[in-house]
């Protein structure tokens, strides 16, 4: 009697019973599960690129890229299999960590009988099918505009034997896969991009086809991702030959109505809030870049604010380099009063002058000191400062007359004292007529004119040439002379340098903002175009506007017959330049290169590397006749060409 044992080497009686018995418990207890299998990569087209094979027929086991071991483009059938499944329902729940929220029940492991599968499908269910559950369709989805219920899609990702579908004959009965919930990517753009009404739906466009449409009816049909319609317009109908593609515009159209991606994706969503972001993001930074030019700081010693440096007087004598200021208190004041403390060195040569020296120093110095608030800096929303900020401000009580300050107020960037010099011949003393060496016809030499000179002799004692204030009355470009009005009080040897700085007729503000930007020693007055822009500090902040507001001309050429300090914006340039005219060249001082943040290079101001170079839609044509985009992606780095 041989021995008893439920593993026979084929497949008995015993197996077919249970295998029968198992799919029974599926057809009582389980779920309908709908599957859109997966044929393999359709045919794109001849490739250079040996890593992108071209394959004749369509097999799920065929790489795509063999680089980088992907299948993007997949093909499925138009014809849906359905069969039993079964899972264990679970609960979604987030779970709060460390790195946020996470899903953890969003994957799903079916188990289906193996038989069945390959009896219905033709294979086992393989990474890359698509499985649609039915029972999960949402028949109340929260937007009623939607035609349809929410279909329910999950990807296979694995697949195995199920350790309980193994029977007493050691063979098994089901087959385990795991599922996760469908994504809108390219790999399943042959399924989302398909219309909502399947009823005339013809499937992918076949080339070999001729499409008959009765009249009055209306068809679609897939390719590429795209749905088309064709339409039985003319009394007979509409016939569309063979061969006929979908882009021809004669006879099919894209559709406009929803599909799969549209109400199960979250691509048209994702893009929405991604604009509304760019577009609140624009309304808050319009420019690209940033801007520091408003942030200073006071200069300070000790806590307090530090007082003003280098006050000087023009009258050639000792004053004093620095004072210190202090707060005055007096029982009579209310409150204390910032005053400048020299010291007793300095007084001493201060109070030593006379006449005519010590009224102008004590001009210079006539100044007062007072505090002032500025408005607080808020945003349109109401935030930022919640008090204004405290400066220092110093007004002169008496009258000034120089030196005076640069065009927007800045110490450091701006023409200073625009001087230039001449080169004299022997003058003697008591002289009011000054030769000189051949006067250019550029130089602005004009009545009112201030003019200094002098001579060192050989133990380097300094000997002035003019009197302080002596100015120009006439000249005589013929003869190469000029009247001043007060007569030299040195001899003047020949090739002695004449400083000439012209007088600007224009109003003087005696009243200056003590900051970091400032000088003491300058009172703010327009009486030439700034040759930059001060303290202005930041990143990519050139917005192809001279400084102070001052007008600016533009074009592709430059004008004829500037004025020294016009400026001119070069449009032909990217990002466009701006240029300065200081007489004889025309100085580049900034460029346009504060952008806006939008992505569409034809929009005016938009021209920047991130929409021109990053963002990139132009085309460039070979020598061939090929047409590529100027934009490559990556994966074309590693492209060899064959010699």
């Amino acid at each position: 009697m041989p021995r008893l044992s439920l593993y026979r080497p084929q497949k008995s009686n015993d197996y077919r019973f249970l295998d029968r018995t198992i799919k029974e418990m599926f057809v009582v207890g389980g779920t309908d599960l709908y599957v859109h299998k997966y044929l393999g990569i359709p045919d794109t087209g001849a490739s250079a690129d040996l890593t992108q094979p071209q394959y004749d027929t369509l097999d799920p086991t065929n790489i795509q890229d063999l680089l980088f071991l992907e299948n993007r483009d997949r093909k499925y059938d138009t014809s849906i299999y359905r069969i039993r499944g079964h899972y264990n329902v679970m609960n979604l729940d987030f779970d709060l960590s460390q790195f946020g929220l996470f899903l953890n029940n969003d994957i799903i492991f079916i188990t289906i009988h193996y038989n069945d599968m390959i009896e219905l499908i033709g294979r086992k269910l393989m990474v890359g099918d698509v499985l649609e559950l039915p029972h999960l369709t949402d028949y109340h989805p929260l937007n009623e505009a939607i035609p349809v219920g929410l279909r329910r899609y999950y990807q296979v990702t694995d697949g195995n034997f199920a350790s309980e579908g193994f029977s007493q004959t050691w063979y098994p009965h089901l087959w385990r896969i795991k599922c996760e919930p469908l994504v809108d990517s390219q790999e399943f753009s042959n399924i989302l991009s398909q219309p909502l009404e399947k009823d005339n739906f013809l499937g992918d466009w076949d080339p070999t086809k001729t499409y008959i449409i009765p009249a009055g009816q209306t068809y679609t049909i897939q390719y590429g991702d795209k749905t088309y319609t064709i339409t039985g317009a003319s009394p007979g109908g509409t016939t569309v030959p063979a061969g006929v593609a979908p882009t021809d515009p004669l006879y099919w159209q894209i559709s406009t109505a929803d599909n799969l991606r549209d109400i199960i994706g979250r691509y048209n969503k994702n893009i929405a809030i991604n604009d509304a972001v760019i577009a609140e993001a624009s309304r808050l930074l319009p420019k690209t870049g940033y801007d520091r030019s408003q942030l200073y700081l006071v200069p300070t010693l000790d806590g307090e604010p530090e007082a003003p440096v280098n006050i000087i007087a023009p009258t050639g004598n000792p004053v004093p380099t620095r004072a210190t200021l202090m707060m005055m208190t007096n029982p009579m004041y209310k409150n204390p009063s910032p005053v400048l403390r020299i010291g007793a060195e300095a007084r001493k040569k201060l109070w030593s002058l006379t006449g005519n020296d010590a009224d102008k120093l004590r001009e210079q110095l006539a100044i007062t000191l007072k505090t002032a608030k500025l408005a607080p800096q808020r945003t349109d929303t109401g935030s930022g400062q919640v008090d204004g900020t405290l400066v220092l401000i110093a007004k002169a009580t008496g009258p000034i007359s120089a030196p005076y300050g640069t065009a927007d107020n800045t110490y450091s960037t701006a023409d200073n004292f625009p001087t230039f010099t001449l080169t004299s011949l022997a003058v003697p003393i008591g002289s009011t007529v000054i030769s000189v060496q051949p006067l250019d016809v550029t130089q602005d030499i004009a009545p009112l004119n201030n003019l200094s000179a002098f001579v060192t002799s050989v133990n380097g004692t300094r000997t002035d040439i003019f009197d302080y204030g002596t100015r120009i009355v006439s000249v005589n470009r013929v003869n190469n002379t000029f009247v001043v009005d007060i007569p030299t009080v040195a001899f003047m040897p020949a090739g002695t340098e004449i400083t000439i700085e012209p007088n600007f007729p224009y109003t003087i503000s005696q009243q200056m903002d003590f900051r970091a930007d400032c000088d003491p020693r300058f009172v703010y007055v327009t009486r030439s175009s700034p040759q930059g822009f001060g303290y202005t500090d930041g990143y990519m902040i050139g917005d192809g506007t001279a400084p102070n507001g001052f007008p600016v001309g533009s074009g592709i050429t430059f004008p004829v017959q500037p004025a020294v300090g016009d400026y001119f914006l070069r449009t032909d340039y990217l990002p466009n330049l701006l240029y300065r005219w200081d007489g004889s060249l025309w100085i580049r001082i900034g460029q346009s290169s504060r952008a806006g943040v939008a992505f569409d290079s034809t929009v005016p101001g938009q021209q920047s590397q991130l929409s021109s170079f990053i963002n990139n839609t132009q085309t460039l044509t070979l020598t061939d006749g090929t047409v590529v985009p100027q934009q490559q992606p990556l994966s074309t780095l590693l492209t060899i060409q064959p010699d």
